[in-house]
């Protein structure tokens, strides 16, 4: 079950919000950013910095690795001595080996998974400036894609159900009617607010532009 909500670029904002959310260039430049500042081009500068949640990404190697630390503990845990039941001819230390091996093997791909999902985690971020949208992203090469904020029509807010209960969701953002997305903003904390404050954002950029 999904939760949508869809709201238009130029929707009507709520003036004490958005007196909150007007920021301008000088304190934005005093603000420890995600981005680097060679990103930005001339004029321009971040008005809302975020990442996904950490924990969203690390549910599959965790279980790996867990799996792995029970069977090899379950390897540990077989006395020596042999199979009975197949006339000795497969001796219990072979067993235990190749269990406690298998567990390794999972511990080993469990760990390497959480440390290479903890980077690209650590390496993607999402931006709105006050002229764009942009997605950050790579571990070894970088790559970035980048939305002018005059071509955002809609933006959604997606939260599942698990969502409802842990307080999170996707944010999609999309250019035309017929709905291709632009950027994709998933696993955000709080994604009522953040959905909030990137209209506003929107918003703020159309006046200006006006």
């Amino acid at each position: 079950m999904v939760t949508q909500v869809t709201e238009s670029a130029d929707t009507e904002l709520d003036t004490e919000v958005s007196s909150q959310w007007t920021e301008t260039e000088e304190e934005a430049d005093t603000a420890q950013g995600l981005l680097p500042a060679e990103m930005l081009i001339e004029g321009e500068y971040p008005l809302y910095e975020t990442r996904s949640l950490v924990w969203l990404r690390m549910g599959l190697p965790v279980f790996v690795a867990v799996f792995g630390i029970v069977i090899t503990y379950i390897a540990d845990s077989i006395p020596l001595g042999f199979v009975h039941d197949i006339s000795d001819l497969i001796p219990l230390a072979l067993v235990r080996s190749i269990i406690g091996w298998i567990g390794i093997s999972l511990i080993i791909t469990g760990f390497s998974g959480i440390l290479i999902r903890w980077l690209r985690w650590k390496l993607t971020t999402y931006t709105a400036t006050n002229l764009r949208i942009i997605n950050r992203t790579g571990i070894i090469g970088k790559s970035c894609a980048d939305t002018s904020l005059s071509k955002i029509q809609t933006i959604y807010l997606q939260i599942p159900l698990l969502g409802r209960i842990l307080n999170y969701g996707t944010i999609r953002m999309v250019t035309a009617a017929g709905g291709s997305t632009a950027v994709l903003w998933p696993g955000i904390k709080e994604p009522k607010i953040v959905h909030q404050k990137l209209n506003e954002i929107t918003e703020q950029y159309r006046r200006q532009a006006a």
